[in-house]
């Protein structure tokens, strides 16, 4: 019994971390997409997406702050 409450401590602590861990990167991702200008972000949209493709009213949007 003892065993299995140490077990289920042990990922209790360890979903906490995960849970940290991925806040943390998205904190990350969510500054670095705050630093870029919108013509940064159009050519991150065109690099990951592919020129044109995909993220239609994101890209109307920074056209519009261009």
């Amino acid at each position: 019994m003892a065993e299995k409450r140490q077990r289920d401590e042990l990922k209790r602590v360890a979903l906490h971390q995960r849970r940290k861990d991925r806040k943390e990167r998205a904190y990350g991702r969510v500054a670095a997409r705050q630093a870029r200008t919108p013509a940064e972000q159009l050519a991150a949209l065109d690099k990951r997406l592919g020129a044109g493709v995909g993220a239609t009213r994101e890209r109307a949007r920074l056209e519009k702050q261009l």
